[in-house]
């Protein structure tokens, strides 16, 4: 973590003088704005799945889309920071992550096209693993594309590809319902189809942008910087992969268990799902924008900036997400047979559970962030294996049980919360003994 800031000192250009130009709220919101966009067409995609196929059917689609934020989100999402930080370091090998990825992209295809078909969503809808497959060949172009242009710094052309991204799936919904004869291949497709295409115009557009030129030496971070790097890439690995478990595992757990026996319900805790963790995506903007800052402040051993930061990050997330999670919640009862066509047999323990654990589970992520800067990835690492273990076990013996499904959807984001906010309180503590 600690290239991400030297190199605004170091190289004119870089992606700290782009990133923070003096107001650092205008980054927020350029780069929430384009999440946003593709919340919205994320959310009419899965509105209007099961009023197109049915509630059954629609337990298909809900699986692709939640195989696709496990993959992107979990292994994408990472390897386009670690892209983004060498790049803007003007490091050798900047795109070495994005081999990685591909390894890891090919065992997924690999998986799905033996075992895809065996899943019980596989057999009560239509394009499980093609749309799942060309989801993870997306995520493989979209990172690339957004990692280089995060790292040149080009933040407006990042946000156009995030709009293009929701524009495009939009598109591919209106298709599918003029299309009733293709309706189910086109909603499956418009998962991974905007990733791809988005980042072919991405591609495009970092065609007309110079190729910038790897700085030669670094004395500071000498011959291990290609193991730190490494093992910091693992480990924002693990925290993403199992941040993800914690908000969308629950849905494949439930398919895995339930889902031949009870497909509409694992389409039923899809839906209410997305819309009860959708405040989580106020948190990348402030991620993004906090990492930098923190970052910059730790290595430069300004620690009273670092504390200050922490704590303004803090007050952005009660802020932002703790304000629209009550709201979305009090607005659940209209808001859920609105956005799934019908009635669904959810229980009001379920939906104030994933209220909750959004709340938990997004406060965790966003103390994340200064463990990393702070060069504690290893904890933040381990808290959040824990809470996905934690999760992992207690949905998959809930077997659809109430109680026990409640407990695994709060109790293991609550152990990564406490733990890394644990971790913090006591990084800030010392911080503010050396400053």
């Amino acid at each position: 973590m600690e290239t991400l800031l030297r190199v605004g000192e170091a190289r004119r250009g870089g992606l700290r003088q782009r990133l923070v130009p003096g107001r650092p709220t205008a980054v927020v919101v350029t780069i929430t704005a384009g999440y946003v966009a593709v919340a919205v067409s994320s959310v009419a995609l899965l509105g209007a799945g099961p009023r197109i196929l049915g509630p059954a059917a629609f337990s298909t689609l809900a699986l692709v889309w939640t195989l696709s934020s496990v993959f992107g989100l979990g292994l994408g999402t990472p390897t386009e920071q670690a892209v983004t930080r060498r790049i803007s370091a003007g490091e050798p090998g900047a795109l070495r992550p994005l081999g990685w990825l591909l390894l890891w992209a090919g065992v997924v295809v690999l998986l799905l096209l033996l075992l895809g078909d065996r899943l019980p969503a596989a057999s009560t809808g239509s394009g499980l693993v093609p749309g799942a497959v060309l989801a993870v060949v997306g995520w493989v172009g979209v990172t690339a594309v957004r990692g280089r242009l995060a790292g040149q710094g080009h933040l407006t052309r990042y946000a156009v590809v995030l709009g293009a991204e929701a524009l495009l799936r939009m598109v591919f919904v209106l298709l599918a319902v003029l299309l009733p004869e293709a309706t189910g291949s086109l909603l499956a497709a418009s998962v991974g189809g905007p990733l791809a295409l988005s980042a072919a115009i991405g591609a495009v557009a970092l065609r007309r942008l110079p190729v910038p030129s790897p700085s030669t030496t670094d004395p500071e971070r000498g011959d291990g910087s290609h193991g730190k790097h490494s093992g910091e890439h693992l480990q924002f690995g693990v925290v993403s992969i199992a941040y993800q478990v914690c908000l969308n595992g629950p849905a494949l757990a439930l398919d895995w268990k339930v889902g031949h026996t009870q497909p509409a319900l694992v389409g039923a805790f899809v839906a209410v799902s997305t819309v009860l963790r959708s405040p989580s995506l106020l948190v990348g903007g402030l991620s993004t924008q906090a990492l930098v800052t923190l970052s910059s402040a730790w290595a430069s051993r300004d620690l009273s900036s670092y504390a200050a930061s922490t704590r303004v990050l803090a007050r952005r997330w009660a802020a932002l997400v703790m304000p629209t999670t009550l709201l979305v919640l009090v607005l659940s009862p209209w808001l859920l047979p609105l956005y799934y066509g019908s009635s669904l047999e959810v229980s009001a323990a379920v939906v104030v559970s994933l209220a909750v654990s959004t709340l938990v589970a997004t406060a965790a992520a966003v103390g994340t962030g200064p463990l990393f800067a702070a060069g504690r990835g290893r904890t933040a690492a381990v808290a959040w294996a824990a809470g996905a273990v934690v999760t992992t076990a207690l949905v998959v013996a809930s077997a659809g049980d109430t109680t026990v499904l409640v407990a695994g959807l709060v109790c293991g984001p609550l152990v990564a919360g406490v733990i890394v906010l644990r971790a913090v309180a006591l990084t800030i503590r010392s911080s503010e003994l050396q400053g």
